[in-house]
């Protein structure tokens, strides 16, 4: 009895080593499946059958999830002309998706980032939300995303655009964007931070001086990042 356990237990290992195999295969390194199938709609039918196959047999894989909740979003994107029930439909597909992919792995950036975009883009117009309801699904999504990755440019602008500058609140929004700073950066991340803060303190809070001190202190430590240098250019000529 116990040797039959032992062999099945081997068995389970071996089948979910190789179904987690054949997700960073397909999904993650698929170069080699271009040369198998050069046809790119052949490509996609063979990758959604493969994830839907993969969402039953390894429901932990997150990969499989995302894959087939970008391609439901990807159908409404390419598709305006798609009568908005089945966009709708596509949507919510999509959205349980992304929330099956975060069963396995719940601390997915990536993925919040996905669902905070699709309640702004599609939330009010298709999803039947009303906007401020759309508006803050989506910046709670993306809060969760940035607790999970507090370096994420990205997010961090998101959210202050969302929830602060269209809401009046450029303060706010900025005081929101400088805390990213206190975050440990590479460089280049540090920099484009930095010329968000700037951008937001001319063409929001019509500071120009304070946007010109804050490049000035960017191009110190990054002296090679290019749009600091020429969004600088730019609101000093507007001084002149």
């Amino acid at each position: 009895m116990i040797q039959l356990s032992m062999a099945l237990l081997f068995v389970l290992a071996g089948w979910f080593l190789a179904l987690d195999a054949a997700v960073y295969g397909l999904f993650s390194a698929n170069a080699w499946l271009d040369g198998l199938l050069p046809n790119a709609n052949a490509r996609a039918v063979f990758l959604m059958k493969a994830a839907r196959f993969l969402e039953a047999a390894r429901p932990q894989a997150t990969q499989p999830w995302v894959y087939t909740g970008n391609a439901y979003l990807n159908l409404v994107a390419q598709e305006p002309s798609m009568p908005t029930v089945q966009k709708k439909v596509l949507l919510e597909a999509a959205l349980h998706q992304y929330r099956q992919s975060l069963v396995g792995i719940p601390r997915q950036a990536g993925v919040y980032n996905a669902i905070g975009s699709l309640y702004l883009n599609y939330g009010s117009s298709v999803l039947g939300l009303s906007p401020a309801v759309a508006r803050d699904d989506a910046v709670l999504a993306w809060r969760k995303g940035l607790a999970l990755t507090p370096e994420s440019v990205n997010l961090r602008s998101e959210i202050a655009t969302q929830a602060f500058f269209n809401r009046g609140d450029v303060a706010g929004g900025i005081a929101f964007l400088q805390a990213g700073l206190k975050r440990p950066l590479f460089p280049e991340p540090r920099a484009l931070l930095e010329w968000v803060i700037a951008r937001s303190q001319w063409l929001l809070a019509h500071d120009p001086k304070a946007a010109e001190k804050t490049l000035i202190a960017s191009l110190k430590e990054n002296p090679g990042f290019m749009p600091t240098r020429q969004l600088l250019l730019q609101i000093i000529r507007t001084m002149k």
